[in-house]
């Protein structure tokens, strides 16, 4: 699967556990909604265009955070590297995950510890 807006709603709602909003008065339809201990918390549209972690290191970093604080009992174990120019990324014990960049890789191998299969 390529970076871009498809790969970064998957990441979305797969990994990060937000959920589109199918209507809400005043709010586009890119409107996630981020389930947490302290209830429910609106974000729009405008903040998830930022959330780009295919293409953006900030927003992959935040994908490792989630993933890292999932489980508080266990973290799983990263490893990212560049090899002649292509960015193997793996959760220890999920295998590698190429791509061209690190965003890329990051996002595929997230995808992949938590199970979800892309296809591309």
């Amino acid at each position: 699967m390529k970076a871009g807006r498809e790969l970064d709603e998957l990441v979305a709602e797969k990994v990060m556990e937000w959920r589109k909003v199918e209507f809400l008065r005043d709010m586009s339809d890119d409107t996630f909604k981020v389930h947490d201990n302290n209830g429910v918390t609106i974000i729009r549209s405008k903040y998830i265009e930022k959330f780009s972690p295919s293409d953006s290191i900030e927003s992959a970093w935040q994908v490792l955070e989630k993933i890292a604080h999932a489980d508080p009992t266990r973290s799983p174990e990263f490893e990212l590297f560049v090899s002649d120019g292509y960015w193997q990324a793996q959760f220890f014990g999920k295998g590698y995950v190429g791509a061209e960049t690190a965003p890329l890789a990051i996002c595929l191998a997230a995808l992949q510890y938590i199970g979800v299969e892309v296809t591309k």
